[in-house]
């Protein structure tokens, strides 16, 4: 039997006015040890502090990794980790599972940024703004010449390059060559001192973080996958899972960026939830996707009905969330201003990112 579904009830708009690309380029080398942890802790941040700012905006970010042997020499050890159209849980898993390997002895930041620009799905619309980050340190010798010429051709493309360079020491000669590129480029050059990179969280705001954590699990009860999709469900409670284990801090912000836009509404190729909810007054039968064992033995009617129960429930934990969200960034709003070099990784990314607006 099918059934016409008039569901009445909406989630975060989907809908962005525009949208934004972040390439992150990063040094995967044992000196930047400190980088890789401070982007494993900041990484969910990068897209609710994003959020807090620009609510109409959707990023995109791509991960690129350089100078670790294990990237390939024929890469010329350089790897895309994440292009922008993956899921933003592939770097995040990647970055959880990274082990620090063996290093090349040449910054191979020259065929980094020349991957970046050749290799990432960039968009061809005007309007969006398209940056990359390169983060690392240290003399840039065999591929100085190439990373020049990519920061040209970047500059023509209307994709900026900025560098954020990892200080070990207060006087570092090798800093003239991060300055030429920063030149060239047309970006902006920052300089970052590793005790402050991972940053402290929200300081204040602990009971509503315990509260947001607590909303997950309902959260994740209102998911019912249908077809193929026990693996994209048992895939999102994985990357839970391992937010978890890294502390409060992660996996309270993988839950906001799970209550987003970013998020929400986009998984309607597995989840019978978000499959329903856009198709109001269109005629369907639910029994027709495969839904799972504990479901298959329901009727139509009784599936449908489920079905709206759980979508009540999602929105009414959603709504949860994001009144504590919206408590947080009252928080935040209240802390004094950090100078910049005091900013974690994602502060000092997403500072330099907005300038000028969207």
């Amino acid at each position: 039997m099918c059934f016409f579904v008039a569901t009445g009830f909406s989630f975060f708009p989907g809908v962005f006015e525009n949208k934004a690309q972040l390439a992150l380029v990063i040094d995967f080398s044992k000196s930047s040890e400190k980088t890789i942890e401070a982007l494993t802790l900041n990484y969910w941040e990068l897209y609710t502090e994003f959020r807090a700012e620009n609510p109409f905006i959707e990023i995109e970010i791509a991960l690129i990794g350089y100078s670790r042997k294990a990237f390939n020499g024929k890469n010329n050890y350089v790897k895309i980790i994440s292009d922008f159209k993956d899921r933003p849980e592939v770097a995040f898993e990647y970055l959880v599972h990274n082990e620090i390997g063996s290093s090349v002895a040449e910054n191979n930041v020259g065929y980094a940024l020349d991957m970046t620009l050749q290799g990432l799905s960039w968009s061809n619309n005007e309007s969006v703004k398209k940056q990359i980050f390169t983060i690392g340190n240290g003399a840039i010798n065999s591929s100085f010449s190439l990373a020049k010429k990519v920061c040209e051709k970047a500059k023509k493309r209307n994709i900026k390059v900025n560098f954020l360079y990892l200080l070990h020491k207060d006087i570092d000669k090798n800093f003239g060559y991060w300055k030429t590129l920063k030149k060239m480029s047309g970006g902006k050059l920052r300089t970052l001192v590793s005790k402050y990179l991972v940053g402290n969280g929200l300081p204040g705001a602990e009971d509503n973080i315990a509260r947001i954590i607590k909303e997950n699990a309902v959260l994740n009860s209102t998911y019912v996958y249908y077809g193929a999709g026990k693996e994209n469900y048992d895939f999102m409670n994985e990357i839970d899972s391992k937010s978890i284990a890294l502390g409060d801090r992660v996996i309270s912000n993988r839950v906001l960026y799970k209550s987003s836009p970013f998020f929400q509404g986009k998984n309607a190729d597995w989840d019978l939830v978000d499959f329903v909810n856009p198709k109001k007054n269109q005629q369907f039968n639910l029994k027709d996707l495969m839904v799972s064992d504990v479901y298959k033995n329901m009727s139509e009617i009784q599936l449908k009905k489920t079905i709206l129960i759980l979508a009540l429930k999602r929105k009414r934990s959603l709504q949860i969330i994001n009144k504590l969200y919206q408590g947080n960034l009252q928080i935040n709003a209240l802390r004094p201003k950090k100078p910049a070099f005091k900013k974690d990784l994602s502060e000092t990314i997403l500072s330099i990112f907005s300038e000028g607006g969207f």
